[in-house]
């Protein structure tokens, strides 16, 4: 680990060396441990090394054997069974040589890995490029095609240094991200590909081609037996942590006192002598600000310390009222200077890599992507999948609050707007939502059609398919930031949730099992019996996360003048067609209730407000030339 950059062109063409030496300086931030560079006739490949297995620790990548060069960005979870394919006996080889292994013996290997990675892999004798990135997309790749070949790059914004990539925006891409929806493979930036998760990308003199290597859809409803899902749904959660234990210094967790840090850390802790925990704690709020009841913040500090004591964690606390969003300027230039991507809790977070650094922790696991085993987003696909349109809306219409969330989670408002209240927002009835901003010129298709023959295709909905949550969902984004930011400060996060056989698992199980009597989580729910104790599953209630609501609510306040002057000059306006007007209006309902002490339950993120700033503060900073 933990990142990469890459300059291919043809013999007719050698490959710039300042276009690759400005383009590694981007993210040497990366490079705790040191550089390694190879050059070869037609390429030439940097790595920035940040050691975080016992393995690679003083590894030099890229590796070289005979004609093929390897640079990895990532961790192999299923070494052994690796190891024993390849036939393998050296101990302590790395994960890189068993990467490097697998292409000399089998090609495109990367169906066989089970892990994190993004990968470069030149094969001289072919002299082609091959680039992969991980099933579910936690280690990210971006290229773009020049004139003679192709720049490669773990962020996307150094790539624009070449003279042949344009750093026009994708306009497409930047409405899509205020609707909070993908477009898969396109970035921000028009010339800019990403390597998909689940996918390689093979790039030669004349040619770029993409291919599946895995399909999620393949694993749908294998396991038919239900009195053993409960175990092995444990054993899946129980091996993905292990695997995100494996390090060279002292472990930690980003421990919320929600039910889902709380597992991985009850789980982690059976496995690890020296867990840390790193908590960000808010002092009691008054009702109308992000919390309904002003004691939610006393009982989540409750709820991190009796984790933290049972299972014997020791856990700093760090105070998040006062590190509100843009508040840390350093913070905000190096997140916008690659995308917009500048998370509400960007801030925070950074101080919690910070003091983890510190203390010598490399690795930070978390409990996001949790939300996935809950049983109503497969409600949802099955619906979905079967072509139950009507089912489907008479659902929405009958005002279920819990599946006309996750429809608006999964992007589906936008195409069944019409079918609703045309100011419907789940959070606060009477706002204008978000797509009321964006002009005609991007209204996208309201009509609702039936499956294809193929699994989870869909003619407007293809964005909303459960198969490719993990890849079309915001969050994408978030984790993107919030790793880059995590990786500054030495440090990588690692998200058990988001392991690909825990995809594979919900996929492979009957939706009635994981959805029953429409109890949420009812599955994981059994397996939480398992692994929290009952003074941790008694406390009331024990699925509740703390609300970042204040947070936004003083980032907002903190920054009105700014964002007021700047809301009021969007550069982004005629480009994207939003309407002014409408923009004006919500910022002045913000402010208002912002600043009325008698407005109760209020939450800053249901306009979508903080997604457009943000966009625009990128516009700002990252295209001066963006007009």
């Amino acid at each position: 680990m933990s990142g990469l950059a890459a300059v291919y062109g043809d013999h007719s063409d050698a490959p710039p060396q300042h276009v690759f030496e400005e383009m590694l300086e981007r993210i040497s931030y990366r490079a705790t441990d040191g550089v390694g560079v190879l050059r070869r006739d037609t390429i030439l490949i940097g790595h920035q090394h940040l050691y975080t297995t016992p393995e690679e620790r003083g590894e030099n990548q890229p590796l070289v054997n005979d004609s093929i060069v390897v640079a990895l960005d990532g961790r192999i979870d299923n070494r052994t069974d690796l190891l024993a394919l390849l036939s393998i006996e050296k101990e302590g080889i790395t994960d890189t040589e068993i990467v490097l292994q697998l292409y000399i013996e089998y090609g495109e290997c990367f169906s066989k890995i089970i892990g994190p990675f993004a990968v470069c892999i030149w094969d001289e004798k072919e002299n082609r490029v091959l680039l992969a990135r991980d099933k579910t997309g936690i280690h990210h790749l971006f290229y773009a095609r020049t004139d003679h070949g192709a720049v490669i790059c773990s962020d996307m914004h150094p790539l624009t240094i070449h003279p042949d990539v344009r750093a026009a925006v994708n306009s497409d891409v930047a409405v899509s991200y205020l609707l909070r929806r993908q477009i898969p493979g396109e970035t921000f930036y028009t010339d800019i590909r990403a390597v998909l998760p689940g996918e390689y990308v093979s790039i030669s003199s004349d040619d770029i081609s993409t291919h599946r290597y895995w399909e999620l859809e393949q694993h749908e409803h294998r396991l038919h037996t239900t009195d053993s899902l409960e175990e092995i749904l444990y054993d899946v959660l129980q091996e993905a942590i292990k695997c995100r234990l494996r390090g060279v210094n002292p472990s930690g967790i980003m421990l919320s006192g929600g039910v889902d840090s709380t597992t991985v850390a009850g789980i982690a802790a059976t496995m690890c002598d020296d867990l840390r925990g790193y908590s960000v704690v808010f002092d009691e709020y008054p009702a109308g600000i992000g919390f309904d009841n002003p004691s939610v913040a006393t009982e989540e500090i409750e709820r991190i310390n009796k984790a933290a004591q049972t299972f014997g964690i020791n856990t700093v606390e760090i105070t998040g009222n006062r590190i509100c969003p843009f508040s840390n300027e350093e913070v905000h230039e190096f997140t916008f200077a690659d995308n917009p991507c500048h998370t509400t809790t960007q801030a925070v977070n950074n101080v919690v890599f910070q003091r983890a650094a510190a203390d010598s922790c490399r690795i930070l696991l978390t409990g996001h992507d949790a939300e996935y085993l809950r049983g109503t987003y497969l409600r949802i696909a099955d619906l979905l999948r079967h072509g139950s349109i009507r089912k489907l809306i008479k659902e929405v219409a009958s005002d279920d609050a819990t599946i006309t969330t996750n429809l608006l989670n999964l992007g589906c408002y936008p195409l069944i707007a019409d079918r609703l209240d045309a100011t419907y927002s789940p959070a606060f009835p009477d706002q204008t939502a978000i797509p009321k901003i964006i002009g005609d010129e991007y209204t996208l298709p309201r009509e609702l059609r039936p499956p294809t023959t193929h699994r989870f295709s869909f003619e407007t909905l293809k964005n909303t398919r459960f198969a490719e949550l993990f890849d079309t969902d915001i969050n994408r984004y978030a984790k993107y930031a919030a790793r880059r930011v995590a990786l500054k400060n030495g440090v990588e996060l690692r998200y058990p949730f988001s392991d690909a056989r825990i995809f594979e698992f919900i996929v492979a199980t009957p939706a009635g099992e994981l959805l029953q009597g429409g109890e949420p989580y009812h599955l994981y729910n059994r397996v939480l019996e398992t692994v929290l104790p009952l003074t941790i599953l008694s406390q009331d209630p024990p699925e509740s996360t703390m609300s970042f609501g204040p947070m936004r609510h003083e980032g907002l306040l903190y920054n009105e003048d700014s964002i007021r002057s700047v809301m009021n000059d969007l550069r982004a306006k005629t480009h994207l067609s939003l309407d002014q007007h409408a923009i004006t209006e919500t910022i002045e309902r913000i402010y208002s209730q912002l600043n009325d002490e008698d407005t109760v339950g209020y939450d800053v993120e249901a306009p979508s407000v903080w997604p457009l700033i943000q966009l625009e503060h990128w516009l700002r900073s990252s295209t001066p030339d963006f007009e």
